[in-house]
């Protein structure tokens, strides 16, 4: 009978540092937590927009991933720049 390997501890997010972007896309995210290897084909999406953008971890790091942003929805970009957002416009 063969032996199992030990199940992979699952990954756990604590702290994702970027709080502001651009609407075009590329800002890069800095995700921090334990186990983030594990994950299996992590990727950053905006609701709406079809396409995602992968993650990559630190070399040598389990705890860090570099995870580039893309861009806004049509529709978040419009209620953005729209003056029925309060805060948006300055």
């Amino acid at each position: 009978m063969m032996a199992r390997a030990a199940p992979e501890e699952n990954p756990s997010i604590k702290d994702i540092y970027l709080k502001h972007g651009f609407l075009s896309g590329g800002t890069i995210l800095t995700v921090t937590g334990d186990n983030l290897v594990n994950a299996q084909l992590p990727k950053v999406f905006l609701r709406g927009n079809e396409t995602s953008e992968p993650c990559l971890p630190k070399v040598n790091s389990t705890k860090i991933l570099f995870c580039k942003v893309p861009a806004a929805p049509t529709g978040v970009t419009n209620h953005l720049n729209s003056a029925t957002c309060p805060g948006c416009l300055e």
